[in-house]
């Protein structure tokens, strides 16, 4: 597959991996605020609760799981299993790529929302730039052809 049809594909599922992740997080917050709990309502900081905490852990792991599985599958059309060492240590890589272009993404959003108040442009620039980075390290190293 052309690098262009997988990129776009890549992009594409980054768009419904998004959006699950929001989704999950509304449904896990009417279940989670639907119990009267004090616990869950318990202020961490400021307006952040457990419940927030909790629907953020829950619709990142979905999203998670969605987003390998199509990466994977349909992306890079790695259908065929290995061992299980290779497979953890390739799931271990994808994960820790997802924990640094994330903080990259997050870095860029902030930073402009703290020093331009243009908080939505940064978000833009962040996922762009966090996504296409991610693309082509799981390219190339995390769904790699073997020789």
């Amino acid at each position: 597959m052309k690098i262009k049809n997988q990129y776009f594909l890549y992009i594409l599922f980054a768009v419904c991996s998004t959006v699950l992740n929001f989704t999950v997080q509304k449904i896990s917050e009417i279940i989670l605020y639907s119990f009267d709990s004090n616990i869950l309502t318990f202020l961490l900081y400021k307006n952040i609760d457990i419940a927030t905490l909790l629907k953020l852990g829950i619709a990142t792991i979905v999203a998670f799981v969605f987003k390998y599985l199509v990466d994977r599958f349909f992306v890079f059309k790695k259908e065929k299993y290995t061992t299980a060492q290779k497979e953890i240590a390739g799931i271990g890589l994808y994960t820790l790529f997802s924990v640094f272009t994330t903080l990259l993404f997050w870095g860029v959003q902030l930073s402009f929302k703290a020093y331009f108040r243009l908080e939505y442009l940064g978000l833009i620039l962040g996922l762009t730039a966090g996504y296409t980075m991610k693309f082509f390290l799981d390219k190339h190293f995390v769904f790699a052809d073997e020789k």
